[in-house]
């Protein structure tokens, strides 16, 4: 009777054991993820977000920068953040939330949208503002013009928003004074 108990025994604390090592790993791999927070690891995705700005041109009432932007990278950009610098305000920063389809925002890779920046509306300065660039108001003087437009690209990535700092584009001051056509 002896002889039976022993391989019995072995059994039960070979289950036992993979049971326990099973519950510890998995533990550990759940708590591994809940840490896994991919805005931190901007580096990883930022890499494959590129973006080009073409056809910039001011409006003929000297109010709007209108200008298309086309996503050259891998990842859907699901928003702009736009900072602008005019001769009478400091640099500040708006957002374009609202690119693409309206269905579907975002600018998908190989695709492009058409924006406009209004030259009027103060904005609060520095970047990740939560004003809407679409809701600025027109400019109500003379002789007020952009010195200065940045363009900061971002992504999603498993529900977080990423932002791409180092991809941004800096449009150059001579395109200021090219009229629309």
């Amino acid at each position: 009777m002896r002889k039976g108990v022993s391989p019995l025994l072995a059994w039960v604390l070979l289950v036992a054991f993979a049971l326990t090592m099973g519950a510890f790993i998995m533990n550990w791999a759940t708590k591994q993820v809940k840490q896994f927070d991919p805005s931190k690891d901007a580096d990883l995705y930022c890499p494959e977000v590129d973006f080009a700005v073409s056809d910039v041109c001011l409006t003929t009432s000297n109010s709007r920068l209108e200008f298309i932007v086309t996503n050259t990278g891998s990842y859907t950009i699901t928003r702009l953040t736009v900072a602008r610098e005019t001769s009478i305000d400091k640099l500040g920063s708006c957002y374009f939330l609202n690119l693409g389809d309206p269905l579907d925002p975002g600018i998908k890779p190989g695709e492009d949208d058409d924006l406009e920046l209004k030259l009027g509306g103060t904005l609060i300065s520095g970047y990740n503002q939560a004003n809407d660039c679409d809701g600025l108001i027109d400019p109500t003087g003379p002789g007020v013009t952009f010195t200065s437009v940045e363009i900061v690209p971002w992504i999603e990535v498993n529900d977080q928003s990423i932002v791409c700092s180092d991809n941004k584009k800096e449009l150059n001051s001579a395109l200021f004074s090219n009229p629309c056509t």
